[in-house]
């Protein structure tokens, strides 16, 4: 360890009115990276004995080796863009004590603070102790020191026991430097934190924030718990989601409250910010889900919002989105004892996600980043008949034919309800459609419980207050049986949810309302049609443009959770794909009387859900953990989908 460190009466009297008679300074803690080697190496040339140097490269692969394997415990004290100060500190390596118990350590390689600066050495203290406390719980901290910077340490001995550190053992090492001799350190984890009003003014940062390097300055990583904080986000959230490509309706700051209002459970935010000089300059718009499955217990992170009512969820990264990508992982790999797993599905960009895979993936037990849905997407900006005319004869012929079959049945009449008072209340109209359909009792479609209907209902009026909800209703002698409707956003329409009555199925009354939704989408001045991920097949008829998005998960090597993984993304498949197979073979059997109808009820059931299952999956590409995408030749699958792209 570098003797750059005078007694705590020189670093408490002298140093404190240096600092002070040099007016306010913006000086602060963040977390030391490779690129800060050279400046390290500088400053530790200036203040150490030859013989202690530790050396440019050494100090760069050090932290490149401890940032690659989430082990940096590194910072550094800078005054603007000065470093002023370090602590190199890395985790888990062999104890100097070798010989006794626990045989790894949190080692202090080096330390060094100018003068002038010395009160905020309390603060290195501080970072250093609270980064041990939760990355390596239990496990003590060690250092090599001098004999005179050993009398230093126990001068700190009351501020590292508030910490929850008590030095327990020092032994010299048998060196001897400049005639000095070198003693080992060692400081056990108490358990016992004393922090109190006394002693919190030595942290001049918040403990839990991060700091990184940015370009012309540095970036403050900080996490919002409350809603409250989260409210004190609302006049940049929507703002930054605008600035990222990709954004969707579904993350605006008002859609997201109203999810969090009505359809949450068991959830807590975990909003990661990005802050540089108080202006924040990107959101990651996270919690973590509480969860059960198979019997364990899980803390999932993932964005805010369930899967079925967020399609194509982003990071609101505008500016430096690689760096700050970067950053992410760096961050949750440091916090990494507050999740269990991690899922981010539907990701439009896979340049951006392959940078948080290849930082989590050594990290944990099983990372992966597979194929996820394939949205599609219309361009509104030609006409109508353009685009009509630009299908197929026998395309246009079955729409002709549709409407012709739907007359003979009865008076048909089309509404469109954009900016009516009514329309909102017409809701009730997709409502009766949805309970005639094929989604009647599945978990599929806006009615699917009341907590959604209520969801849905308090989203269609947001919007229509902005007139941007539109309803399209089809109605055969005034009785409804075709509905969809949407919302639109930035000059995006989004078809949430379409229905039609089982009993007209082979009128296709679906598929001709879908025609006059995007005949009059045409001419409201969107310039896109967005008809959502989910269930493909039906919506490639209507356009050629579509997207791959990827989904990332990641599982942490505890036994529980290697089981989840293996039943969720190994055995459940597996077992989808023989129900599918010899399912209805096995039913048959029962319907003949060979076997007891008790042995199938359960068999019945989850052969249903699979037909669910089969309509969410497909227009997926074939991956790992999920249903086979084609199907078998011969079969016949039922149309539907999940969420928001359930059309047809």
């Amino acid at each position: 360890m570098a003797a750059g460190l005078e007694p705590p009466e020189a670093a408490r009297g002298e140093g404190e009115r240096s600092a002070k008679s040099s007016g306010p300074r913006n000086v602060y803690v963040r977390e030391l990276d490779v690129a800060d080697a050279e400046a390290i190496a500088a400053l530790e040339a200036s203040y150490a004995p030859p013989a202690l140097l530790v050396g440019l490269e050494y100090v760069r692969q050090s932290l490149d080796d401890a940032i690659n394997l989430g082990a940096n415990m590194s910072f550094g004290v800078f005054d603007g863009e000065e470093l002023v100060g370090y602590m190199l500190a890395f985790g888990l390596k062999p104890s100097i004590f070798s010989r006794l118990w626990p045989r790894e350590a949190i080692y202090v390689e080096d330390l060094m603070i100018q003068e002038g600066h010395r009160r905020w050495f309390l603060a290195l203290l501080g970072k250093l102790t609270y980064e041990a406390r939760v990355l390596y719980p239990g496990k003590p901290i060690e250092a090599n020191s001098l004999a005179t910077l050993l009398a230093i340490w126990k001068r700190y001995q009351d501020e590292m026991r508030r910490f929850g550190f008590s030095m327990r053992r020092y032994a010299p090492t048998g060196e001897v430097i400049d005639g000095v001799d070198r003693y080992g350190v060692q400081w056990s984890y108490t358990g016992k934190l004393a922090i109190n009003a006394k002693t919190v003014h030595v942290f001049p940062t918040h403990l839990y924030k991060q700091n990184y390097r940015w370009p012309g300055g540095h970036v403050t990583v900080d996490v919002v718990r409350t809603e409250e904080e989260w409210a004190a986000l609302e006049p940049v959230w929507d703002e930054l989601l605008l600035r990222t490509p990709g954004h969707t309706v579904f993350q605006t700051y008002d859609y997201l409250r109203l999810w969090w209002r009505h359809v949450r459970t068991e959830q807590e935010l975990y909003i990661i910010t990005f802050c540089v000089n108080g202006r924040v300059v990107g959101i990651a718009p996270l919690e973590i889900h509480h969860t059960r499955q198979f019997r364990q217990r899980l803390r999932e992170l993932h964005f805010i919002g369930g899967r079925n009512e967020i399609d194509r969820p982003v990071f609101f990264f505008p500016e430096e989105p690689v760096l700050c990508m970067d950053l992410l992982g760096r961050f949750l790999k440091a916090r990494h004892f507050e999740w269990d797993t991690m899922q981010f599905f539907e990701q439009p960009d896979r340049e951006l996600i392959d940078i948080l895979y290849r930082h989590i993936k050594p990290f944990v037990w099983r990372a992966r980043v597979f194929d996820d849905n394939v949205s599609t997407t219309l361009d509104l900006t030609g006409g109508w008949d353009n685009y009509l005319a630009g299908k197929s004869k026998k395309f246009r012929s079955n729409l002709k034919a549709s409407r012709r079959k739907l007359e003979a049945e009865g008076k048909l009449a089309y509404r469109c309800y954009r900016g009516d008072p009514s329309g909102v209340t017409r809701l009730d109209d997709h409502l009766a459609v949805e309970r005639k359909s094929w989604k009647k009792g599945r978990p599929i479609g806006m009615g699917r419980t009341p907590v959604h209907e209520r969801f849905y209902r308090e989203v269609a009026a947001l919007f229509d207050r902005k007139l941007q909800f539109v309803l399209h209703v089809l109605y055969l002698d005034g009785q409804p049986i075709a509905s969809t409707w949407g919302i639109a956003y930035d000059g995006v329409y989004y078809a949430l949810y379409i229905a039609h009555d089982a009993a007209f199925h082979r009128f296709s009354p679906g598929t001709y309302l879908e025609s006059l939704e995007l005949e009059s989408s045409f001419r409201q001045g969107w310039h896109t049609y967005d008809s959502l991920g989910g269930f493909n097949r039906n919506k490639f008829r209507w356009s050629d443009d579509r997207a791959q998005t990827w989904h990332m998960v990641a599982y942490f090597g505890r036994i529980s959770l290697i089981a989840v993984y293996l039943i969720r993304f190994v055995l459940r498949p597996i077992a989808k794909t023989w129900i599918r197979r010899f399912g209805p073979t096995v039913l048959e059997w029962q319907a003949r009387g060979w076997i007891p109808e008790w042995m199938t009820r359960r068999l019945a059931k989850k052969l249903a859900e699979s037909s669910v299952a089969i309509a969410r999956n497909r227009g997926r590409s074939r991956s790992p953990g999920y249903a086979r995408s084609a199907p078998r030749p011969g079969s016949r699958r039922r149309r539907g989908s999940r969420g928001h792209g359930s059309r047809g």
